[in-house]
């Protein structure tokens, strides 16, 4: 089957554990939606799991693009296979002729099956018992697992002198939240939740002698993917996903969301920079100075940290003027946050210190 549409079905929600949010039905994409992901076919690092993280997406690349329309499951072909499906989602990628059908309810989705229309006849699959890929209310620190049985298809024609050949798929899904912090984008940054998920996956394809099943060729895959989530309500898809190709790989392939809507500018963890905060100078070597442009009686701290996400220095700044000594802090690329009273993000940006 085409990977790239249950890669998809993981990439659906939104989270925030800034906000404490917790993720519904609401949360989905609603029928008319385009979403457009990037592909960047570079090794790129999936960081750190735990709190107050920071990870550094921009410098993603596009190396590829492809888009998922979110459809009416009536205006399909295949309207009457799926009657329960309350959205269909189709993919550029696949020259739109490949279905998915998913049921969104108060407890979470649903994959009821998809329908590829490319084959002569078509080649539909509709579960037998939907698969639930989460479960709602979803946020940070939650985990969901799933185990399931499929006969995807069987033919009882006569094959390889067999009396019927059939494809039998197993798979185990393990779903946690592992950690929150700072998104980095080529195009925006974000306060967001990482998705970590595992698939374990047994295909057998089985021939019938003699009124008996014999297993003709077994596979086994294991699929890893994180994602990153934030509370883009109004478009309900991944910022960033990293698949791996091993288990221990800490790097990987990346799709990244590219066309963010400009629509959700209030939403409340979307960070946008306070122009009335000024840091200087950058590159830096001995000192940084931050300039509120007015008087302030609210507290705020800068936090330094590398690459890694580490924290590398914190500091209160309470006055207009504010001189930050870099003392001991090793020649690099550094990021920087400035928080109000505690944990109110006002400002983030990338320091040079030579």
């Amino acid at each position: 089957m085409k990977k790239s549409i249950y890669l998809f079905l993981s990439l659906l929600f939104s989270y925030n554990a800034f906000a404490q949010i917790s993720i519904s039905k609401e949360n989905f994409p609603k029928i008319g939606d385009t979403i457009t992901l990037a592909n960047d076919t570079t090794q790129i690092s999936i960081g750190s799991a735990g709190a107050n993280q920071i990870w550094d997406f921009s410098m993603l690349e596009n190396h590829g693009e492809y888009s998922s329309y979110f459809i009416d499951p009536a205006n399909t072909p295949f309207a009457n296979s799926f009657p329960n499906s309350n959205i269909a989602v189709i993919s550029s990628e696949d020259s739109e002729e490949f279905y998915v059908f998913i049921d969104i309810s108060e407890d979470g989705i649903y994959l009821l099956g998809f329908a590829d229309n490319s084959e002569t006849p078509p080649f539909v699959v509709e579960f037998e018992t939907p698969r639930q890929i989460y479960e709602f209310p979803f946020t940070y620190e939650d985990n969901f697992s799933q185990s399931y049985s499929e006969l995807i298809f069987q033919d009882t024609t006569s094959l390889i002198g067999a009396d019927s050949v059939r494809f039998y798929q197993k798979t185990e899904r393990v779903v946690y939240i592992d950690g929150y912090g700072t998104v980095y984008l080529p195009n925006d940054t974000l306060e967001a939740l990482r998705v970590r998920e595992v698939e374990y996956n047994v295909d057998s394809t089985q021939v019938l002698f003699g009124g008996s099943w014999t297993n003709l060729e077994v596979l086994r895959d294991t699929f890893i993917s994180y994602q990153w989530y934030s509370d883009l309500t109004i478009s309900g898809w991944a910022l960033v996903t990293i698949n791996l190709d091993n288990y221990n790989d800490v790097s990987g392939t990346a799709e990244w969301y590219e066309n963010i809507p400009n629509q959700i500018s209030s939403v409340p963890n979307r960070i946008k920079n306070d122009n009335l905060i000024s840091i200087y100078p950058n590159p830096a070597s001995e000192y940084i100075s931050v300039k509120f442009e007015k008087n302030t009686d609210s507290n705020y701290r800068l936090n330094l940290y590398d690459l890694k996400g580490q924290l590398i220095k914190t500091q209160n700044i309470n006055q207009q003027n504010n001189r930050i000594e870099l003392n001991g802090i090793s020649k690099g690329m550094y990021i920087y946050s400035i928080q109000k009273n505690g944990n109110i993000p006002q400002h983030f940006g990338k320091l040079n210190i030579q």
